[in-house]
């Protein structure tokens, strides 16, 4: 304890004086480094990073991995270009801001993530089975019901976290047909993505852009804005999912899960999650604070009674595992967690070195306008990841209606789910389900998929047209 706590003193006493100091960027004009060598050598390294994340099915690497190597390249060589010219604190001060997004993105998403394990934990997955199993439900009843769940729970939960849950869910009922484990794994990522488009929660691109208060001459683009994109969201999963579920076999279940049952208090734990959203969104709508501070205080209430669940449990005889709040965070999907670390830090490098304000303005004054460029985003999401199209996008920062910011993050998140990796969802079900949901398993289905999204687009140009 007395080690902790000299550790502390060290790390508050030298980190203070950095931290403190006032604004070094006002003080010292930003290089222009985008026709410089260091320029083109980051350039280089973030497009060559990128085709590894592409190939990461093959090469078996985590993406993580490339991207976290090429935020520390890129930074560094940006700061030993500025300590050339003496004006190095300049880009301290940047990447502590970029570092910043990141910690409360990280922190929002770990506390989303520990809910979601610590329901894993009192059995809430394989009792879902075990009740799907025993009505002896018929594979193409199976199908519909896990993709309009998670369509249904992707918008509070994540759509990571959610694809995650309704994958096991699913490879724990239909585990003897292989076809309708890729079949329904296709529909989840489709399902999870475009149920996280019009909610903060829902996706870490839209929690970027709500995390951003952007405000448009129509209004801000907050809650409220995001849940405009509800119909455009539920066509484009309808019309996707009925086109990929054609070719379900027919059939019933021939085995039925194990019976369970929940452990106590699962209830309490989901209450504690509704209370803990709502505490987020007050954090930000009423006390002007970061969403992070409802997020992290409702982790507390979780922690609280995590201790009296374990210490209830812990003197009962036939209770094995007894609650254990820190298996529920140590369970994170951290491989994609620091993937976002590696992209905020890239994207926020070719910001601070000149390339994304020029890209944006020769992208949105083309002749094609924005339109064309919001609706070429979901190609950009499908092969490069929706995480870091939109917060390029968001660096970019272009100036553009509510509807044009509407259709962009509609695009984005729907766009990711073309190709299996467009998206942390079909990234992460390529993990947990391994060969019978591959890249080219869901590239068969891309032209369902991309009908499902042109559908949502002329849904949001009808129901949104005012705000264009």
């Amino acid at each position: 304890m007395i080690f902790r706590l000299f550790s502390l003193w060290l790390l508050v006493t030298f980190s203070g004086p950095a931290m403190a100091d006032p604004s070094p960027m006002e003080n010292h004009p930003i290089l222009d480094l985008s026709s410089e060598w260091v320029g083109y050598l980051c350039l280089v390294i973030f497009i060559g990073t990128l085709l590894v994340v592409v190939v990461e099915e093959f090469t078996l690497l985590r993406k993580s991995k490339p991207m976290l190597l090429a935020a520390g390249l890129m930074w560094g060589l940006i700061a030993w270009a500025y300590s050339q010219r003496g004006i190095e604190h300049i880009v301290e001060a940047a990447f502590r801001e970029n570092f910043l997004v990141y910690i409360e993105i990280l922190l929002f998403m770990l506390v989303v993530i520990t809910y979601v394990n610590a329901l894993r934990q009192r059995g809430l997955f394989q009792w879902m089975a075990c009740g799907l199993g025993e009505r002896g439900y018929s594979y193409r009843r199976i199908y519909w019901s896990i993709g309009l769940l998670c369509f249904s729970v992707s918008p509070w939960v994540d759509n990571l976290a959610t694809a995650i849950f309704f994958a096991a869910l699913l490879l724990t009922i239909a585990r003897e047909s292989p076809r309708v484990v890729t079949l329904g794994c296709v529909h989840i990522v489709v399902a999870a993505n475009a149920g996280g488009v019009f909610s903060g929660f829902g996706d870490v691109a839209t929690l970027l852009v709500w995390r951003a208060n952007l405000t448009t001459h129509q209004g801000a683009l907050d809650l409220l804005a995001l849940s405009r994109l509800f119909l455009p969201a539920l066509v484009s999963y309808l019309l996707s999912a009925w086109l990929i579920g054609r070719a379900l076999p027919d059939g019933h279940l021939r085995t039925r899960p194990k019976r369970a049952s929940c452990k106590q208090g699962t209830g309490f734990i989901l209450l504690l999650f509704l209370i803990t959203l709502l505490m987020a969104v007050a954090a930000r709508k009423f006390l002007h604070l970061p969403a992070v501070l409802g997020m992290m205080s409702g982790l507390s209430l979780l922690m609280f009674y995590g201790y009296t669940l374990r210490m209830r449990e812990t003197h009962l005889p036939d209770v094995n595992q007894p609650f254990d709040i820190v298996k529920s965070i140590a369970g994170a999907e951290w491989n994609s967690l620091l993937f976002l670390y590696g992209v905020i830090a890239c994207s926020g490098a070719l910001a601070f070195i000149g390339y994304l304000p020029r890209f944006g303005a020769q992208l949105y004054q083309s002749p094609g306008g924005a339109t064309l460029a919001n609706i070429g985003v979901a190609g950009l999401s499908a092969i490069l990841d929706n995480i870091p199209v939109q917060n390029v996008l968001l660096t970019m920062h272009p100036h553009m209606s509510l509807g044009q910011w509407l259709l962009a993050i509609f695009s984005a998140g729907t766009g990711g789910s073309l190709l299996s990796i467009g998206s942390t969802a079909g990234v992460g079900l390529m993990g947990l389900v391994g060969n019978r949901y591959t890249f080219f398993g869901h590239l068969r289905w891309l032209p369902a998929i991309l009908t499902g999204y042109f559908a949502g687009v002329l849904t949001h140009f009808l129901v949104n047209g005012r705000f264009f």
